[in-house]
């Protein structure tokens, strides 16, 4: 191989390196914070769930207070 074929397979590594070294950066800057600012959603679901049972609970006393009342 002449020097320039060496040249022209060094800069294609270091290229492809460069493009990968970006893409884990540009992952790791965008992409982890949106998905940490997600498990926000956890909780609210959490509560959701939270707020159904208590509702499903008052709704069930409810029913036994009627039926004990007939």
């Amino acid at each position: 191989m002449s020097p320039a074929e060496w040249a022209a397979f060094v800069a294609a590594i270091l290229s492809c390196v460069a493009l990968i070294v970006g893409g884990l950066r540009y992952i790791i800057r965008h992409e982890v914070p949106a998905l940490l600012e997600g498990s926000n959603i956890v909780s609210r679901i959490e509560k959701l769930e939270h707020m159904v049972l208590e509702l499903l609970t008052n709704e069930r006393k409810k029913t036994n207070k009627s039926r004990a009342r007939r």
